[in-house]
Formats: structure tokens, C-alpha cells, sequence
């Protein structure tokens, strides 16, 4: 996952002009892009879980219904 987010950043940084790139310090664009990486990474971290929470819920009811007698 994290090689495909380095290669959309890499694509699009490619696509900035070069007054653009020679106006920036590289160790700007470096922290620029890293920090718009990990941001990314973070947040991609909940994902399996906003997923199955739903799920784990509604499993759950249905043991606490069948147990329960409902």
C-alpha cells in the first residue's frame, strides 16, 4: 500500500513545473510528501475495523437472542 501512495505522490510531484520545483527546497517537498504519507497510513488503519464492526454487532445479537431465548 504504501509503495502505491509513494508512486501517486512521485507521479504527481514529476508533474510540477520546473520554476515550481526550483522555487521549493527539496527537503521541504521530502517532509511535504512523508507527512502526506503517513496521514494517509493512519488513517488507513481503521479501515478493516469501521468495516467489520457492523458485522461483529450483529453476530453478537443474534448469539445474545438465540441464548436468551428471544
Amino acid at each position: 500500500m504504501r509503495k502505491a501512495i509513494v508512486m501517486a505522490m512521485f507521479n504527481k510531484v514529476s508533474r510540477l513545473s520546473l520554476k515550481s520545483l526550483s522555487e521549493t527546497n527539496s527537503g521541504k517537498l521530502i517532509t511535504l510528501i512523508s507527512s502526506d504519507i503517513f496521514a494517509v497510513e493512519r488513517n488507513m488503519q481503521f479501515a478493516p475495523l469501521i468495516i467489520s464492526a457492523p458485522i461483529s454487532n450483529v453476530v453478537a445479537y443474534v448469539i445474545i437472542g438465540l441464548t436468551s431465548g428471544w
